[in-house]
């Protein structure tokens, strides 16, 4: 089984990442394929960091060295899983044009599910493009992703799994990261600074 977990570098890395960690590295133990996209395109995208280059580089870096700390302190190796920048090919020329495609068919769709910005219209369609580009059989992700999960699920034959409560085939609340720490309602992983905590 291939799992994906993708996350957008900002300047912050959020407590609740830990939850996702943890339940990769059980997968890993168990033997499933583990892809982690350390998605800078969408960072771009959605102006997570300065717009500058060098510094979404090295907001990616810091995240890369976190992860790879984190799997460390549960005794997974570096050599267990696989990270994918996300320029490695969405910017390629198919890549592009399936963007535009896929714009072109859901922009009105995907406005109703996650607002009216073009950019988050395009995140969304850039995520599923990520699914299948990466050939995935399961993608993880936190309550914020609820929105979007049950979108995907109507595009792709996966399994779309809120961590860290896991069931068969459903998509799932995650109802066991406290109030404090996870109650931003946004559709994505935005960081918010009066409820989320940053370890790093």
């Amino acid at each position: 089984v291939k799992i994906y977990w993708g996350v957008v570098p900002e300047n912050t890395f959020p407590l609740t990442y830990l939850f996702q960690i943890r339940y990769l590295a059980d997968r890993i133990k168990y033997g499933d394929e583990v892809v982690i996209l350390l998605a800078d395109v969408h960072s771009y995208l959605k102006k997570r960091v300065s717009n500058e280059i060098f510094c979404i580089e090295i907001a990616t870096e810091k995240y890369k060295k976190t992860i790879i700390k984190l799997f460390k302190m549960l005794d997974i190796c570096e050599h267990e899983w696989q990270f994918i920048e996300g320029h490695e090919f969405q910017l390629d020329k198919k890549y592009c044009l399936d963007l535009l495609l896929e714009s072109r068919e859901d922009i009105n769709k995907t406005t109703n599910i996650i607002g009216n910005q073009v950019s988050d219209s395009l995140h969304l369609i850039m995520q599923y493009l990520d699914h299948l580009y990466i050939e995935a059989d399961i993608q993880i992700g936190d309550i914020s992703q609820e929105k979007i999960f049950k979108y995907l699920q109507t595009k792709v034959e996966s399994l779309f799994i809120i961590v860290p409560s896991i069931d068969k085939n459903i998509l799932l609340e995650d109802n066991d990261i406290p109030e404090e720490i996870n109650n931003n309602e946004e559709t994505d992983n935005t960081y918010n600074e009066e409820t989320d905590i940053d370890i790093i």
